[in-house]
C-alpha cells in the first residue's frame, strides 16, 4: 500500500492501531503490559513547555526589554552620521552596532518590503587572509539553521565591493546590554535563558555545528519575549575540524580546549553558556584571566540567593576537563531546571 504524507516537523502523526510484536503476543498480556523505557527529553521539548516560574521569568525579561527608554532604544541608529550606499535593493537607515570584524546597519529591503539587519565585513589589510571566508561561513552556517531561537539569514552578497549578510532584524536587547542597564538577572530569568538557548544550540549541535562564541552579547531577548541566539560567524563544522587551526571567539567565555586551539565539540558551548549564566547572575566573569586550571568559585559565594544546587550545576559545566562537564547543552539545561524547581518546592 502507498504510504501517506509525512507529518510536518514538530507535529504528531495520526494515531493508528499499534502492531504487537509476535514475541510479545506469544508471551501473553503480562509481557505486553511491561512499561517501555521513556524517551530521553530534548532541549526543544523542554523549551516549549514552561513551568509557571519560567513563564513568569519570560514575562519579566520581556518587561525589562520594553522598559528601555525610547531614546536608548534608537540611540544606536542615531549614532551613524555617514551611512554607506545600500545599492539598488537596500536603503540604509542607520547603524545598529559594530564589532571587530563587522558593522551592522538597519536597512529597508526594497525588493521584499521589509526592514532587515545588514552586516558588512570590515576589511583590514592586517586581518588574516581567510577573514572573508569566515564572514561567508557565518551566512552558510546560519542559513542552514531554520529554528525560531536562531536569527534567520535572508541573503548575502556585496555592495560596492563590501561583502554583506542580510538577516532578520530582532527588535530587543542583548543580555549584556540588559544587565549593564538594569542589573543581574533573577535566578528564574537565568534558568529560562539557559533552557531557551539550549534548545537553539542543540538544534545546531545535532547538525554538526558548534557556535564557539556564546556570550551575553550574542543572546538577545526580543520585544515579544523570545530568546534569539545571534552570530554564528565562528561556527565550525565538526566534520571539518581537521581543517580548523584558528582560535576564534571571545576569550573570557572560552573553554580551555578552545583557548588552546584544540578540536572542539558541543561541550565547548556548554562551557561558554555556563560562563554566560555565571556573569548574568553575578555581573562578574567566572575567571579573572585566561587561567582555567580549576573551576571557579560557585556564583552563590557572590550572590547568596542563588540556590546551591543551581550554582553547583553551573560550576560543573565550567570544569576544565570536558569529560567532567554535562555532555550536552540539553543536559545542562535539564540539570539547572530540576535544581531550580527543587529549590522552589523546598520549604
Amino acid at each position: 500500500a502507498a504510504a501517506g504524507p509525512a507529518p510536518a516537523p514538530g507535529s504528531r502523526a495520526p494515531e493508528s492501531p499499534a502492531r504487537v510484536p509476535a514475541a510479545v503476543e506469544a508471551a501473553g498480556p503480562a509481557a505486553a503490559a511491561q512499561p517501555r523505557p521513556a524517551a530521553k527529553p530534548t532541549a526543544a521539548a523542554a523549551a516549549a513547555v514552561l513551568s509557571p516560574a519560567e513563564a513568569k521569568a519570560r514575562a519579566s525579561l520581556r518587561t525589562r526589554v520594553l522598559s528601555r527608554p525610547a531614546a536608548a532604544a534608537r540611540a544606536a541608529v542615531e549614532r551613524a552620521t555617514r551611512l554607506p550606499a545600500g545599492g539598488e535593493r537596500y536603503e540604509i537607515l542607520g547603524e545598529i552596532g559594530r564589532g571587530g570584524m563587522a558593522v551592522v546597519y538597519r536597512a529597508r529591503d526594497r525588493l521584499l518590503g521589509r526592514i532587515v539587519a545588514l552586516k558588512f565585513v570590515v576589511l583590514d589589510p592586517d586581518q588574516p587572509a581567510d577573514m572573508l571566508e569566515l564572514f561567508y561561513r557565518e551566512a552558510r552556517a546560519a542559513a542552514a539553521l531554520n529554528h525560531p531561537g536562531i536569527v534567520t539569514i535572508y541573503d548575502l552578497g556585496a555592495i560596492g565591493g563590501r561583502p554583506f549578510i542580510s538577516m532578520e532584524l530582532v527588535e530587543g536587547e542583548d543580555l549584556l546590554q540588559m544587565t549593564a542597564r538594569s542589573g543581574p538577572l533573577g535566578v528564574g530569568e537565568a534558568i529560562w535563558v539557559a533552557v531557551q538557548a539550549a534548545a537553539a544550540l542543540e538544534f545546531a549541535h545535532v547538525r554538526g555545528l558548534v557556535h564557539r562564541d556564546i556570550k551575553p552579547g550574542n543572546l538577545m531577548v526580543s520585544s515579544e519575549g523570545a530568546l534569539k541566539v545571534m552570530d554564528f560567524g565562528l561556527a565550525v563544522l565538526l566534520r571539518r575540524q581537521d581543517r580548523e587551526s584558528t582560535v576564534s571567539g571571545t576569550p573570557a567565555y572560552m573553554s580551555p580546549e578552545q583557548l588552546a586551539g584544540m578540536p572542539l565539540d558541543a561541550r565547548a558551548d556548554v562551557f561558554s553558556l555556563a560562563a554566560s549564566l555565571y556573569e548574568l547572575l553575578t555581573c562578574q566573569l567566572p575567571f579573572a584571566d585566561m587561567e582555567r586550571a580549576a573551576p571557579p568559585l560557585p556564583p552563590s559565594t557572590l550572590r547568596p540567593d542563588i540556590p546551591p544546587s543551581v550554582a553547583a550545576a553551573i560550576v560543573a559545566a565550567l570544569d576544565p576537563d570536558p569529560a567532567l562537564r554535562p555532555p550536552s547543552v540539553a543536559d545542562l539545561a535539564a540539570r539547572l531546571r530540576a535544581a531550580y524547581q527543587e529549590s522552589l518546592e523546598r520549604p
